[in-house]
């Protein structure tokens, strides 16, 4: 892990639940406790599926400029890999030392709702065989702990490199925000993996009373 030196990035909504936001940030104090000076973590607020953005595609749209944006004011010479995480996921340390065992890849884990296991969460975020993920298991077309696939979403962590190369986020017309630049990553020739083996847990938001994303 020495050869690393990793930005974390947490979009974060304004509006984001307290129990949320306490538990985001309690995990970040300790991903930080555990990595040190191998890892810098920047959480920002910014419009996404607010009032002004009522709808799936607007909701996208408004995450795609968010996360370029945190791209273009942190990302600095220095950084090997960007990690990106979701400010309702529940995660360990240990889980972001899997991910980055894998390297010249997007890599992610296995991310399934909190108190509903195995159903997956972010089934339009994976995409495997130009097919969503399946919320119940078989979650993909293949039996294997570490499936390459065409996108991810939720966390996962990325060479830096493919920012420095040009690639961004865009509103894709078919899936979510990150297979845009999932599929820049690729034309790059990074690898796109999902890690069956490391299971995080999104907060199953009627939980918290929050509707899902819509």
């Amino acid at each position: 892990m020495d050869a690393y030196k990793i930005l974390a990035l947490v979009p974060m909504k304004p509006d984001l639940k307290p129990q949320l936001r306490w538990r985001c940030m309690r995990q970040l104090h300790n991903l930080k406790a555990m990595m040190g000076d191998i890892i810098d973590v920047v959480t920002e607020s910014g419009k996404q599926g607010d009032a002004s953005s009522n709808n799936l595609r607007g909701r996208l749209a408004d995450l795609a400029i968010l996360r370029n944006s945190m791209i273009d004011k942190h990302l600095v010479q220095g950084y090997s890999h960007v990690l990106w995480i979701d400010a309702d996921v529940f995660y360990t340390p240990v889980d972001v030392i899997q991910l980055m065992q894998i390297e010249n890849s997007i890599v992610a884990p296995a991310v399934y709702m909190d108190g509903h296991y195995p159903r997956w969460y972010d089934v339009f975020g994976f995409i495997h065989n130009g097919l969503p993920a399946r919320v119940i298991p078989p979650h993909f077309d293949s039996p294997d702990t570490i499936i390459d696939v065409e996108s991810v979403g939720t966390m996962y962590v990325i060479p830096a490199n493919v920012f420095r190369l040009g690639g961004r986020y865009a509103d894709h017309p078919q899936w979510v925000e990150h297979y845009s630049l999932c599929e820049a990553a690729r034309e790059l020739g990074y690898g796109c993996k999902v890690r069956m083996d490391v299971p995080v847990f999104h907060c199953h938001l009627p939980d918290v009373g929050e509707a899902w994303h819509q």
